[in-house]
């Protein structure tokens, strides 16, 4: 009886222990440039930071903000951290990845970020033609069960909404 009431006691506290928590931040490889190393502390998910130190005085050069993440007070902070995942340099140009893969370029001499593919909007541009249904299938719903009962109208704009969905300070557009 006395292990039955433990078990019981355990599985009932078992929910509290696995509260929702992030994974911890990836650890990325430092890489060395003309004499610099660049690091990714990933000690901040509100800020993706890089860190510049001299390979041969180990001394810290400068540090820099690439990208921010607004916290939304009513949500867990943690699960809306976002940390650096990797490093690289091409052509002078370190190149930064974030977890949510969104990439970054920074120029090592004037140390200006820029995002280095943004994703592509998603609301349709004026000059490309709407969604055509086929002819075939309108004359299916127009002479079937729906257009018996039904004025059927194929003249409506497809609905949409557009926010900031997932709190990157970016307008989404869901279709």
């Amino acid at each position: 009886m006395m292990r039955l009431t433990l078990v019981l006691c355990a599985m009932a506290l078992l929910p509290c222990l696995a509260a929702a928590k992030r994974a911890a931040p990836p650890k990325v490889e430092p890489v060395i440039h003309e004499g610099t190393r660049y690091v990714a502390p990933n000690d901040d998910g509100r800020r993706g930071c890089i860190e510049a130190w001299d390979v041969q005085t180990n001394r810290k050069l400068w540090n820099l903000t690439v990208f921010t993440n607004t916290i939304d007070p009513k949500l867990e902070e943690d699960v809306q951290w976002v940390f650096i995942k990797a490093l690289s340099v091409e052509d002078g140009v370190l190149l930064v990845t974030s977890e949510h893969g969104r990439r970054y370029q920074v120029d090592l001499k004037t140390r200006t970020v820029t995002e280095r593919d943004p994703m592509p909007s998603r609301v349709p541009s004026a000059t490309t033609p709407p969604d055509d249904i086929p002819e075939s299938v309108k004359r299916a719903i127009a002479n079937g069960l729906l257009g018996k009962d039904y004025d059927v109208s194929f003249q409506a704009q497809p609905f949409y909404l557009r926010g900031d969905f997932d709190s990157d300070q970016r307008q989404m557009w869901l279709f």
